[in-house]
């Protein structure tokens, strides 16, 4: 019988246990857990939704893997880890949208009213005022109808602004015209050389006081942009038409 004949015969010793194999990582696992860890990314833009996402499937193929061959991987923790904190950032950033999103569809509809109404009471040359940025409007108490009479580039983007149908019509119906809200159209957030900024669509209609008179339904799309400066909102008005032009 040869050396190695009589090792393998020879009767193991009570309380030795037989030597385990290393088992491998799971790559999945690790996968999982990186992209969970940056699934925190998902809170700067709706497009990075993708990461936990991909966080969510690649955690669940790790555990199915690792569930098939529990002797032969290891990673469990890593790949629930990573499950978790896809989960969690992604149903964050969920949330934190919903809510942003909300949050300026009320804020434009209170712009909106407040342009309409201001079409509606007659005062024109403020209502153009408020399709200004911030810095291109007049300081409050300014005398309006001055400035738009002494400066001619003004007066013609004013006439120009006053000209356009749905502005002559709502001008029109007067300040007994009731204003409401129909629906917000969409939300979409922008980047320009000057900063970030958020375009809403709206509609309203606007019905005359007058019962046999026809209510007019409006499109309107306002910016919204943050001061870089002092971090307070700044809304515009950007376009106005009559809904079905």
């Amino acid at each position: 019988m040869s050396e190695i004949d009589r090792h393998a015969s020879m009767p193991r010793m009570r309380g030795e246990e037989p030597i385990e194999e290393p088992r491998a990582i799971s790559g999945l696992s690790i996968v999982a857990l990186v992209l969970g860890l940056a699934a925190a990314l998902a809170l700067t833009a709706p497009y990075m939704w993708l990461l936990p996402i991909a966080g969510i499937a690649v955690a669940i193929a790790a555990l199915v893997s690792i569930a098939r061959d529990p002797q032969g991987k290891i990673g469990k923790p890593a790949a629930i880890a990573g499950l978790l904190l896809s989960l969690l950032f992604g149903s964050w950033a969920i949330s934190n949208h919903v809510t942003r999103e909300r949050l300026l569809y009320r804020q434009a509809e209170a712009y909106g009213q407040r342009w309409l109404r201001t079409v509606l009471e007659g005062d024109l040359h403020a209502a153009h005022q408020l399709k200004m940025t911030q810095d291109e409007r007049q300081s409050p108490g300014t005398d309006l109808v001055a400035y738009y009479r002494d400066n001619t580039e003004a007066n013609r983007s004013f006439r120009d602004f006053a000209r356009q149908s749905p502005v002559t019509q709502l001008a029109e119906m007067g300040p007994e015209a009731t204003v409401r809200w129909i629906h917000d159209v969409r939300s979409d957030h922008e980047r320009a050389f000057g900063g970030p900024f958020d375009r809403i669509t709206q509609q309203f209609e606007v019905e005359p006081a007058d019962q046999n008179g026809q209510a007019l339904r409006v499109q309107l799309t306002l910016l919204r942009s943050i001061d870089r400066w002092f971090g307070e909102a700044q809304w515009r008005l950007d376009e106005v038409r009559a809904v079905g032009e």
